[in-house]
């Protein structure tokens, strides 16, 4: 199965997704694409089949200490997982497996209940 992403850029800067780096900087998504379109904010490739826009972790920081950003405290978003997946979007994927697994449990019951 081909992959149509990208290739990623080289170098040693971090690549991250928008939702990381507005949630790093505190700020709302509209704010992050007005710094994109602004041309504060470098992109790094595009991401998935919709392009959007992912940028460098160190220029997100760079922008924060420059607006006199702060990131609220306990919202930094986890480096990237091992597998290419945020840790976020990991954990989200496992709460989302669970409440099926739930659904079906409480579905057996009903089943069972009205028979």
């Amino acid at each position: 199965m081909a992959n149509n992403q990208p290739a990623l850029p080289t170098g040693e800067d971090e690549i991250i997704q928008q939702v990381q780096a507005y949630t790093l900087a505190g700020i709302t998504r509209a704010m992050l694409r007005g710094c994109i379109d602004r041309g504060e904010l470098r992109i790094a490739d595009h991401n998935g089949s919709r392009g959007s826009a992912r940028v460098y972790r160190a220029d997100v920081l760079r922008l924060m200490e420059e607006k006199g950003w702060r990131a609220p405290a306990g919202k930094v978003p986890a480096q990237g997982a091992p597998g290419g997946q945020c840790v976020e979007c990991a954990r989200l994927r496992e709460a989302r497996q669970q409440d099926a697994e739930t659904i079906r449990r409480l579905r057996r019951a009903l089943a069972a209940a009205t028979e």
